[in-house]
């Protein structure tokens, strides 16, 4: 049976809608991309484990109804009861939007924040979600931090689905300086009964000799879809600790990449993921290394083989332990 596609004329419909700003050349070029290459399939090897077809379904139901963001207002005790429970300077991203009055909230000045829309970003035309996820950003959130930060910054990414199916894109660039130590709590969530697709971009710039901590956390509705890509650059003697948990969502596919080329670059990377029947979680890590240090934990069910079955994959995370010293 062949694969459904993405609807690319519909898609250019909706684009057009969205406010002209610094980010309309990058939608453009989006799209004209994904016009070319389209979505991932089964065929490709990277995605062989990951059938995007309910990403297609509700990108092609919610585009063809108009492409209506859901409001971005999400009842607050589901905001209080994370950002409660977790102490962080946070900001938090509800349905695609930015929300003004978390980024009015931080205060130390070694944290500096912005949005894409004052200053965009150059579009890099590398990955299909990445394109998809580019054409229909509302607006993106920047983070720089300047000087050692003691407490963590948190990005809250919550949606709500409404009575029909619906879309949301979330980027985030996070920019660490030389010689600065801090620490990031990325944190998903969602509820609500209709289906839903939320598309999520991050990339993180760690400076020379800059030691940075990063822990994910996804606990989306079951009945809800989520594809994620991750993008981190290490300089000089810089040191990452990163931790993901992938504890909800129906379909979950994360992209991890780690460009670890500079010398004296040392990577630690743990992951687990719980699923139960209907659920399917896979993680792909790619990195780029020279005369560095990676550490990576999982724990594969399936033994020595490298090519796990798709039921475990549905099923159960899984790790192998890799170490490269030059």
């Amino acid at each position: 049976m062949k694969q459904a596609s993405l609807s690319i004329d519909t898609l250019r419909e909706v684009v057009k809608t969205l406010p002209n700003n610094g980010l309309t050349p990058s939608r453009e070029a989006a799209v004209a991309h994904l016009y070319e290459h389209g979505l991932p399939t089964l065929r490709d090897e990277d995605w062989k484990y990951t059938d995007l077809s309910p990403v297609v379904d509700i990108s092609n139901r919610w585009l063809t109804a108009g492409g209506q963001q859901q409001p971005s207002r999400l009842p607050s005790e589901m905001i209080e009861a994370i950002t409660s429970s977790i102490d962080a300077t946070w900001l938090v991203i509800s349905n695609g939007t930015i929300d003004e009055q978390s980024i009015r909230a931080v205060k130390h000045k070694g944290i500096e924040v912005s949005r894409f829309s004052d200053a965009p970003s150059p579009f890099v035309m590398s990955q299909p979600l990445a394109d998809l996820n580019a054409a229909l950003l509302q607006d993106g959130l920047r983070v720089r931090v300047t000087e050692t930060i003691e407490r963590p910054v948190g990005i809250l990414i919550v949606d709500r689905a409404g009575e029909s199916a619906a879309v949301a894109q979330s980027c985030v660039e996070i920019d660490v300086a030389s010689g600065v130590s801090a620490e990031f709590i990325e944190y998903h969530a969602s509820e609500g009964d209709a289906d839903h697709y939320a598309n999520t971009v991050l990339s993180i710039a760690v400076g020379d000799n800059a030691d940075v901590r990063h822990v994910r956390i996804q606990n989306r509705s079951v009945r809800h879809v989520q594809t994620g890509r991750t993008s981190i650059a290490l300089g000089r003697d810089a040191r990452l600790r990163m931790a993901s948990y992938d504890l909800g969502g129906g379909l979950i596919r994360n992209d991890i990449d780690i460009n670890i080329s500079e010398p004296g670059a040392d990577v630690t990377f743990d992951g687990l993921y719980l699923a139960g029947d209907g659920q399917h979680i896979e993680r792909s890590r790619n990195s780029r290394s020279t005369r560095t240090r990676s550490n990576a934990a999982t724990a594969p069910p399936w033994g020595n083989s490298t090519k796990p079955p798709s039921f475990i994959c549905a099923r159960v995370a899984s790790t192998n332990v890799t170490r490269s010293r030059f």
